[in-house]
């Protein structure tokens, strides 16, 4: 293992094993925590079965909008030179990597789950999953413009909701394999490995064979075998037919009893029908196997709040709060969570934290001054000027929503 190329923002780390002729370059996913010190994308697995592999690691949820990472790119396409076959590969915020830098590191093929198009709340707005970053993000047009690509990017995703927005936007710009697998959530990887085809995938993928259709009729024909797939489904069902979601989620949940996917979308529809102390018993089974992940812990939360349960949705949302300091969005819903139970000390300090990664959060200025200001501390006040700013921002946003 060796490193090509470091900044304070990327490090671009070759695995070499014996086979030298093919090579994956992969790009990491949204979430996997600030500094370098972890494995790259999918790395054990390339490893394990003796894949040559360069991975690209980002300093933290930045999306690649990187000065340097030209130059990164480079140190990867210098690195796989002489190479028959070269596969970019990435889910999610890797997935938009893989997509956008393949030309760039020279690749023969690429693979990309869920990706998605692009975050710039100028293209994007409409998806507000990771607002938070959307808008504290520099968005540079060398890197999220218009999609280039010489070759076809086979881009697999759940063709419903948001992902279903990006993956189609991607062929908007570039001739793409799409692989559209409706109701198998975020990231399809999930999905794919549950059902036994990702491995596949990977190694047909880098061979540049994968037939786009073979692999979405057979990806559909074991679908009633998965229990991401229920537990979709149950999420997608309307108000009206909460029985019925409630019903898939329990199926999702019998095939899956540890299935993070099947117990959540159960957990969130007994929530949704007021059987909260049931709900709570599936949230707490998902923080425990899980390793009290926030993705986990913040629905527990939300669930505690439910239930009326301020008390102990307090001491999750601290335990959120402590565990993940460099994700803004969870400071921020934790904040919240905080304040409503009356920790407002606590409160503001997650705010604090959540306003030191963006500073020019207008709304979370406003907010976390009106707090200092009811706690009687020291008040932080954005100027005249940015006052004005937050002031035609809000009337934007209630012109939009009528």
């Amino acid at each position: 293992m060796s490193e090509l190329f470091r900044t304070a923002n990327l490090v671009v780390r070759s695995v070499p094993c014996e086979d030298l002729s093919r090579w994956v370059v992969t790009f990491d996913n949204y979430g996997l925590g600030p500094g370098f010190e972890r494995d790259g994308f999918g790395e054990p697995f390339l490893k394990a079965y003796g894949i040559s592999a360069i991975h690209v690691l980002g300093r933290g949820n930045d999306w690649y909008q990187y000065p340097e990472i030209a130059d990164a790119l480079a140190a990867v396409r210098q690195g796989v030179a002489g190479a028959q076959r070269v596969m970019t590969y990435g889910s999610s915020m890797g997935g938009y990597a893989a997509v956008r830098f393949a030309d760039a590191v020279g690749a023969t093929s690429v693979l990309a789950f869920s990706p998605q198009y692009s975050l710039d709340p100028a293209k994007a707005g409409h998806d507000r999953r990771w607002q938070q970053d959307a808008h504290r993000i520099q968005w540079l047009e060398a890197v999220d413009g218009p999609i280039r690509s010489a070759i076809k990017p086979v881009v697999i995703y759940d063709s419903t909701g948001l992902d279903g927005w990006h993956g189609d936007r991607i062929g908007q710009d570039v001739e793409t394999v799409a692989v559209r697998l409706p109701h198998t959530a975020h990231p399809v990887a999930v999905y794919l490995d549950e059902i036994g085809l990702l491995r596949s995938l990977v190694f047909d993928g880098l061979e540049g064979v994968i037939d786009g259709p073979t692999i979405q009729r057979e990806a559909r024909l074991r679908r009633r075998a998965s229990a991401n797939y229920y537990g979709e489904l149950a999420l997608r069902q309307p108000a009206s037919r909460d029985r019925t979601g409630l019903g898939l989620a329990r199926k999702a949940v019998e095939l899956g009893p540890l299935n993070g996917h099947a117990l959540s979308s159960l957990a969130a529809l007994l929530s949704r029908q007021n059987l909260h102390q049931e709900a709570l018993v599936h949230h707490k089974l998902l923080v425990e196997i899980s390793g009290a992940k926030p993705d986990y812990l913040i629905p527990y939360a939300d669930a505690l709040v439910a239930a009326g349960n301020l008390e102990e949705a307090c001491n999750v949302a601290a335990q959120v709060a402590a565990i993940a300091p460099h994700m803004s969005r969870f400071q921020i819903w934790a904040a919240d969570i905080l304040w409503k139970g009356g920790a407002a000390q606590e409160a503001c300090a997650a705010l604090g934290a959540a306003l030191a990664h963006n500073p020019t959060d207008l709304l979370v200025q406003a907010k976390l001054s009106q707090w200092r200001l009811e706690c009687r501390g020291p008040v932080v006040r954005p100027g005249a000027k940015a006052w004005r700013r937050l002031q035609r921002w809000w009337a934007r946003r209630v012109r939009i929503a009528a």
